[in-house]
């Protein structure tokens, strides 16, 4: 693993009246959607403190920002993890938030969406209610018949990755408790069903994920993992096999 800067340590100079969030992304295969994204969330502000970038590939890793550099309100960190044979793929996106993120609050976001600035303040409003479960706006249902992408506000039982927000707290407890009972499938899909591990976690322990309604913009969507070869049949097996 290459760290392209050193980050402050957790207890280094930051300070802060409330519970902040950290935005991280992954970048893998579409730095042109990245380009769009950073160019509009990095114009939001409090309660954001910050953006944490990661690159994945090193054929499509962005540069062009230098660190701390704020393209609008909130300054952005760029990191590498050049992971060989990209083991777990987007999976690595829970340990590197661990490692990297310095505020409470970890807002995930996918390469190809950006979130309105009224969806994620809704979402952090709701998220004080109860810091051990997640929130976001995308909806899945799972259950042993398979998995189902038409799943509504009431019959849900998922909340996807492209717009997730988890607090540190639950994300430690998920790394220590629930990451092992599916480590050897997410490394056989590179990260596949890494948003429903975290899920079915939620589940074993009678929580369930919150749907937040809200607005928010699909980019490009190509070369994501629902356009690769046995996505679905990857997710229908987890459902089926693991998530209960």
């Amino acid at each position: 693993m290459i760290i392209l800067y050193q980050y402050p340590k957790k207890n280094d100079s930051f300070s802060y009246s409330k519970p902040l969030i950290s935005i991280f992304i992954l970048n893998y295969e579409r730095p042109h959607n990245l380009e769009t994204l950073l160019s509009t969330i990095s114009h939001y502000s409090d309660p954001i403190g910050e953006i944490i970038v990661c690159n994945t590939h090193p054929m499509h890793a962005i540069h062009k920002i230098s660190y701390g550099e704020k393209l609008g309100n909130i300054p952005i960190y760029i990191y590498h993890d050049f992971e060989y044979k990209n083991r777990y793929g987007a999976a690595r996106r829970w340990k590197n938030a661990l490692k990297w993120c310095h505020y409470p609050w970890i807002l995930f976001l996918d390469d190809d969406i950006v979130p309105s600035f009224s969806l994620i303040n809704k979402m952090y409003t709701e998220a004080q209610e109860d810091i051990m479960t997640i929130y976001g706006p995308i909806l899945r249902r799972c259950d042993i018949s398979g998995y189902y992408t038409n799943a509504t506000p009431e019959n849900y039982n998922v909340i996807l990755t492209p717009i997730l927000l988890v607090n540190q707290s639950l994300l430690i407890e998920y790394m220590k408790d629930g990451w092992n009972q599916h480590e050897s499938f997410l490394e056989k899909t590179k990260g596949n069903g890494e948003d429903l591990s975290i899920n079915s976690f939620l589940y074993h322990r009678q929580k369930k994920p919150i749907y937040v309604e809200g607005s928010y913009e699909w980019l490009d969507t190509r070369k994501g993992y629902s356009s690769r070869p046995y996505h679905f049949q990857q997710r229908r097996q987890f459902c089926q096999d693991l998530f209960f």
